[in-house]
């Protein structure tokens, strides 16, 4: 059974990429996804990528994961991007959840809806587009704010 969850959740994400890359063309370079419960493409910027996960929640997750190889850098880009909360929940058009993750290297912001890789073909259906339309609006949100967080960070360490 774990061979075949593992395939079908590959398949998922398999359709989810491509999706995506018909939503957002040039965006998302990837070709393959992982064996893993997550796949990832990169923000634009490194150190930041956007994710699909099913979670141990038992939801499908949407996600921007901060992880530039410093958790002092991680934990600045994360925090200015926590200042603007208001104003990225606003033109999201919804909550997120601020996981600043103090105990670990990397943050993440991320919003989730309730779905397993094992449900109906309809659930799933329905998850897929909400996945899509979910990870257009963060990287139409996301992205412009991590150029600018990038360059002041980058732009701080060189001064």
């Amino acid at each position: 059974l774990g061979g075949d969850i593992t395939e079908k959740r590959k398949q998922y994400f398999l359709s989810l990429l491509e999706g995506f890359k018909e939503l957002r063309p040039g965006i998302a370079k990837s070709k393959n996804v992982s064996d893993q419960n997550w796949t990832a493409f990169g923000a634009g910027r490194s150190g930041f990528g956007f994710a699909w996960v099913f979670t141990a929640r038992k939801e499908l997750q949407v996600e921007l994961y901060i992880d530039t190889g410093t958790r002092e850098t991680n934990k600045k880009a994360f925090d200015d991007l926590l200042q603007r909360k208001r104003e990225i929940e606003k033109t999201l058009g919804f909550a997120l959840r601020w996981e600043r993750l103090n105990e670990k290297r990397a943050s993440r912001i991320s919003v989730g809806r309730p779905l397993e890789i094992t449900e109906n073909r309809e659930k799933l259906d329905q998850g897929r587009e909400w996945a899509l339309d979910t990870m257009v609006k963060f990287v139409d949100t996301f992205r412009p704010l991590i150029f600018k967080l990038t360059q002041n960070n980058q732009s701080a360490q060189n001064s």
